[in-house]
């Protein structure tokens, strides 16, 4: 029993039984065969969720870039000012010491805060100079807009997203959201 309780797996007693100790060789070999298959299936497993998350990863940075894109096909100074804002966000993560895959994740993320761009009056988004008070006012809702487009929660109980930008505050911070 000590042997058993220190980790042996099988044991022959003496004198030894050729065709038993040809037989537990066999099992063992079995045995030690299934295990090999198993972690190799196992490696084979990781290695395809870790391709799949990476092909959607992929596709998830596509998506954004794009949007991002369209974006600025009203403005083309959005386009210089969205990347810009990236390298900027992605710096200042750096410097604050975040990992370099979360900079990279904000970098990606932070040009979409003009998203909401899309949403405000041509007659606002390209108007020439100076902007009125409420023109001021309506292109400052650009960050709200983006906000209940990025955001939505996947359970249909919830009441989001709001159909105006008075349902969030300033700075794009959520008012409430409430779930059932």
């Amino acid at each position: 029993m000590a042997a058993l309780d220190a980790g042996a797996i099988d044991f022959l007693t003496k004198p030894v039984n050729l065709l038993e100790f040809q037989a537990r060789m066999r099992n063992l070999v079995a045995l030690v065969d299934a295990q090999n298959k198993l972690a190799d299936k196992a490696a084979w497993l990781r290695a395809e969720v870790d391709k799949a998350v990476s092909e959607l990863r992929s596709r998830e940075e596509e998506i954004i870039e794009r949007l991002t894109l369209a974006a600025s096909y009203k403005d083309a100074e959005t386009a210089k000012h969205t990347k810009r804002v990236g390298e900027y966000s992605e710096a200042i993560a750096l410097e604050f010491g975040l990992p370099t895959t979360l900079c990279s994740d904000i970098r990606l993320a932070s040009p979409m805060h003009d998203i909401g761009k899309v949403a405000i009056p041509d007659a606002v988004l390209l108007t020439k100079g100076m902007l009125t008070e409420q023109e001021f006012a309506e292109m400052q809702k650009h960050t709200q807009w983006a906000a209940i487009s990025c955001m939505n929660p996947s359970r249909a109980s919830c009441n989001w997203p709001p159909k105006s930008p008075g349902a969030i505050t300033n700075g794009g911070i959520v008012r409430y959201i409430r779930c059932d």
